[in-house]
């Protein structure tokens, strides 16, 4: 069985609430933000190293929703 964390009450509510925005699944609304934190958090890396040969973290993610 696969990890599963436990995601807070209130970070559900705000999920539930943008799925209603966006007229999306709350599956894909999750998975957009995570894209997009991890493409940040990627960029951020190879700042602070100067380099650009820093290994992809979000690039090996797989269009499921």
């Amino acid at each position: 069985m696969m990890y599963q964390p436990k995601i807070s009450e209130e970070n559900i509510r705000k999920l539930y609430k943008l799925r209603l925005h966006k007229k999306m699944p709350m599956t894909r609304v999750l998975e957009e933000i995570l894209n997009k934190y991890f493409d940040t958090l990627e960029a951020s890396i190879a700042c602070e190293d100067g380099e650009n040969n820093v290994k992809s973290i979000g690039r090996d993610r797989e269009e499921k929703y």
